[in-house]
């Protein structure tokens, strides 16, 4: 039997009010039934804390869950991640000055959920060659990266919750294409939770 749970998160970055609460619910109930089933299991949640979904389930672990351990998989280097950050939303407005004192305040809070300051997963990103190129070529890596970062999502959980609306765009790598890859792959001993909006 295993001694850890891997628990993938992705899920839409522009999220309402509303669903916020929506969201908590669902979560909160699934990760309950979750630790009561596995016991004796370490139960860690894989986010990479973008907008929306990702830090509305990490504040639900932080709040509610002690023993769940959360883990952060890095797109790009968290230079060049931050400045993603509170673009495009249309529903959520928080700036991306708000945006990324949020996201440092939940890394803050992480390390001593933790209890450890290794909470980061950084995947292959090449800083220098994406600083050198032009904005199209730019937006062109950070597609790849999201894919490769869908794909670590997909092979590193044994659960992937994804909260999504069916109705937005397909984006590149983005949470509806994560998906669609996740059940091609169909794999027997993978489980995925879908929580639509």
């Amino acid at each position: 039997m295993k001694n850890e749970i891997y628990i993938g998160i992705t899920g839409n970055r522009d999220i309402s009010e509303e669903q916020i609460v929506f969201i908590k619910e669902r979560i909160e109930e699934f990760l309950s039934n979750c630790q009561k089933d596995n016991e004796f299991v370490e139960l860690i949640v894989l986010t990479p804390l973008a907008d929306g979904v990702d830090r509305i389930i990490a504040n639900s672990i932080l709040e509610n869950f002690l023993n769940i351990k959360i883990l952060v998989p890095l797109p790009f280097s968290e230079f060049i991640y931050k400045n993603t950050f509170g673009k495009g939303l249309k529903v959520n407005k928080i700036s991306e000055f708000e945006s990324i004192k949020e996201y440092e305040s939940l890394i803050y809070k992480i390390k001593k959920h933790n209890k450890s300051d290794a909470i980061f997963i950084n995947l292959d990103f090449y800083e220098e060659i994406y600083l050198n190129q032009n904005t199209d070529e730019q937006r062109k890596i950070r597609n790849e990266q999201y894919t490769l970062l869908g794909e670590y999502l997909i092979e590193k959980s044994d659960i992937l919750i994804a909260v999504y609306d069916k109705n937005r765009e397909i984006k590149k790598g983005g949470t509806i294409e994560i998906v669609t890859k996740f059940k091609n792959e169909a794999l027997d001993n993978k489980k995925l939770i879908e929580i639509n909006l």
